[in-house]
């Protein structure tokens, strides 16, 4: 984040590609290196085509986010709520919108809205099965003219790019002045990553950066956002989904307490949940200082 190269190293967990160090400069921590790279993981361009097996992956995650659905789609609901206290109504790009639950939401409520998804399973889901726009890519090759939208959201997408800041500034290029961004990503500043460390669900595979808000506040400010309003939001789930998450994404653990939930019969069961590990700012684009400053030099 702040270009410095002088790190330690914090631990390596057991899903990480690669070992998880903190910034001695700025205190960002993210992998380096990365030695093993999903294919999702990219800048302007997916690093390389989905094997046979991650493409029956995704279909399997894609399969077990539906069944949230009815939850999934209460709490995106709640970001537009939020999102329209700024901006009514306009051109809305979601930015890694995934299988469009929110993109159908938005269109239902009168945006003009538009999804930008690289993973094809989910991308046809969206387009098959809602019949909403989605382009099958990454920003960068979408081409989108400037200025060409109201609102981007791009929500648990920034922890899996190669390159935050490049895509920050392809987003920057596309948002309008006076236009608003919405970012979300895994947040580690909280007691459970301070528990749990190297054990903490968000050192997944396919996760290469971990924020607190005063990084993604820095990366926002430098690249011309005035943040308008940071949340730590709550989560409705179903006990089945919450037990799956604790003591690690699919360990020996949390199989066995999703075993007991479903015992006990409690497995659709809906909890409202805060963590305080989720990190969402609103932000408003002002300019772009580090394209002037790059004019200036």
């Amino acid at each position: 984040m702040c270009g410095g190269m002088s790190t330690r190293t914090l631990f390596r967990p057991r899903l990480s590609p690669g070992p998880v160090v903190r910034c001695n400069g700025c205190g960002l921590v993210y992998v380096c290196p990365v030695e093993h790279l999903e294919w999702f993981c990219h800048g302007d361009t997916p690093s390389r085509e989905p094997t046979l097996e991650e493409q029956a992956e995704e279909e399997e995650h894609l399969s077990r986010y539906l069944s949230e659905e009815g939850r999934k789609r209460r709490n995106l609901a709640s970001v537009l709520d939020e999102i329209e206290a700024f901006c009514p109504r306009g051109r809305l790009l979601d930015l890694g919108c995934y299988c469009g639950l929110l993109l159908d939401l938005a269109r239902a409520r009168g945006w003009d809205a538009i999804g930008v998804e690289p993973e094809e399973t989910s991308r046809r889901y969206a387009v098959e099965h809602l019949g909403l726009d989605v382009f099958g890519g990454t920003l960068c090759q979408a081409a989108f003219p400037p200025d060409a939208f109201d609102v981007v959201v791009s929500l648990q997408v920034f922890e899996h790019l190669l390159n935050p800041r490049e895509t920050l500034r392809q987003v920057t290029r596309v948002l309008r002045p006076g236009g608003l961004l919405v970012v979300e990503v895994p947040g580690i500043d909280n007691l459970g990553f301070r528990l749990l460390g190297r054990w903490h669900r968000h050192f997944a595979r396919h996760h290469l950066f971990f924020f607190n808000t005063q990084a993604l506040t820095r990366l926002l400010s430098e690249a011309g956002y005035q943040v308008k309003r940071v949340v730590h939001p709550s989560r409705q789930l179903s006990l089945r989904h919450l037990a799956g998450q604790v003591g690690g994404v699919d360990t020996p653990l949390s199989a066995r307490l999703r075993r007991w939930v479903e015992r006990l019969g409690l497995g659709t069961a809906t909890v409202s949940i805060n963590l305080k590990d989720i990190l969402r700012i609103y932000a408003i684009k002002v300019g772009d200082r580090q394209e002037e400053k790059n004019r200036q030099s």
